[in-house]
């Protein structure tokens, strides 16, 4: 057989289980506490994933603006390019795609991102050092919202992939940046 079509290494990506509350990077079990994310990479849109299909995203032009779904079986999604290290977790250092529609993780990307968005023009060209400090259960538990918050900024790490259409923050500006001058 052509060495070419066996399957390769499965790619990178991190990942929020709400049901069994836990971290799954690059198809690893994860103890992730901190990870670095870049919020110049945020996208938003809708997204439908079934068994047996590849996974079906539809991005937004503008994140701020929710566009119409395509069709019924699409639900919320966001994208960002989030940098996992071994230090705090992950199964190997580097740049990953988070990119999910499930509700847990949107309510937790969501109630963190007000954090980020009023900072990131201070910190243009930096991440968002996120903090991850364990979940909290629904009502009907069955259902683990990740806590997570702004723990401060950092510089990027080497590696990420360019995006065609990376997003711009916000025009004002508040200041020069106070980030670190290390990688968290």
């Amino acid at each position: 057989m052509l060495e070419s079509l066996r399957m390769g290494d499965p790619q990178p990506y991190l990942s929020w289980k709400s049901e069994n509350p836990h971290w799954e990077c690059d198809g690893e079990s994860a103890e992730i506490k901190r990870f670095l994310l870049d919020p110049e990479t945020i996208r938003t849109g809708w997204a439908k994933i079934r068994q047996g299909e590849a996974p079906d995203f539809r991005w937004n032009e503008d994140y701020h603006v929710r566009g119409k779904a395509p069709s019924d079986d699409f639900t919320p999604a966001f994208y960002f390019q989030v940098f996992c290290s071994v230090r705090h977790g992950a199964p190997s250092d580097g740049w990953r795609p988070w990119q999910q529609n499930q509700g847990a993780a949107r309510r937790a990307i969501g109630g963190v991102w007000d954090d980020i968005e009023k900072e990131m023009i201070k910190h243009k060209g930096e991440c968002a050092v996120i903090e991850f400090s364990g979940h909290t259960a629904t009502s009907n538990d069955k259902v683990n919202i990740p806590n997570l918050k702004l723990a401060d900024w950092s510089k990027k790490p080497p590696g990420q992939e360019v995006l065609d259409d990376p997003v711009a923050p916000p025009p004002e500006s508040n200041g020069a940046s106070q980030g670190k001058d290390e990688f968290f």
